[in-house]
């Protein structure tokens, strides 16, 4: 990553997408992106390639890749970068309305879009940014909820986002250094929504639930342990979660262990 010398802008790189981002540090708000040109590595060694330096004077990045140094001119404030094309490749989770109108999808780019099942179009609908994981939609379609995967050093994030008029409301969960992001996403249909995450390496994370009139993140303390017996507030690392069609049941596939065992929540 690099910081502006001149504008509120700190640039990063998108190894899914080959392209440079810049947010705004203010907000936090994708301010526009710029294509590399060629295929980035997702994790290089240290000072190999994948390195980024901006001008003093905010006119100029240079990026280190595989076949040598590329420079791009950083636009002006007053330049309008082009829309963003929406991509089927990028999904990371989907959902289909109940009037099966619509497919919302996920994706690793940031972006939660809207497939139309009668004309056929994509389009985006919300950037939340960084690279979302899992998602699901309300009882009465008003909003879906989507997991972000980037993290910062001790916070989450999943991003509730109003599909009325694309409004994204972040909400946050403290988490581990060695905890990852989000992994999948269910809304229940007592008014929570329950979330579980990744894990940088091997290891056990918690259950959490969001009450969604307060938005208000806790963790489970009740859930079967598979391995001891007896209740915990610990399941596996990229545990998935699956709703049954009236949402009173939940079923975890705790698929990072050998034997791979699935277990559900009593009727909520």
């Amino acid at each position: 990553m690099a910081f502006d010398g001149v504008h509120d802008t700190v640039y990063t790189i998108d190894s899914s997408a080959d392209q440079i981002v810049a947010y705004d540090t203010t907000s936090f708000v994708e301010k526009f992106r710029l294509n590399i040109g060629e295929a980035v590595a997702a994790n290089p060694p240290q000072f190999d390639v994948n390195n980024l330096v901006a001008s003093s004077d905010g006119h100029y990045l240079a990026l280190s890749t595989a076949s040598g140094v590329r420079l791009f001119s950083v636009p002006t404030s007053s330049a309008t970068p082009p829309p963003p094309t929406p991509s089927l490749t990028t999904h990371r989770g989907m959902v289909f309305d109940h009037a099966g109108t619509f497919l919302y999808l996920a994706t690793s780019t940031g972006y939660v879009e809207r497939y139309n099942l009668s004309t056929n179009q994509l389009d985006i609908i919300a950037n939340p940014g960084g690279s979302l994981n899992g998602i699901d939609i309300a009882p009465d379609d008003s909003f879906v909820l989507v997991g972000q995967y980037d993290t910062g050093l001790t916070e989450g994030l999943v991003e509730k986002v109003n599909l009325a008029n694309g409004q994204v409301t972040n909400i946050t969960f403290s988490r581990s250094s060695a905890e990852g992001g989000v992994w999948d996403i269910v809304i229940a249909s007592n008014g929570s929504a329950f979330f579980t995450t990744d894990f940088n390496g091997s290891g056990w994370v918690p259950l959490r639930q969001i009450n969604l009139a307060t938005n208000t993140v806790t963790a489970r303390n009740d859930m079967p342990n598979v391995f001891s017996g007896g209740t915990t507030s610990i399941i596996t690392e990229r545990t998935q979660v699956r709703r049954s069609a009236d949402r009173t049941r939940l079923y975890f596939l705790q698929s990072n262990i050998s034997n791979g065992p699935v277990f559900h929540m009593p009727d909520l």
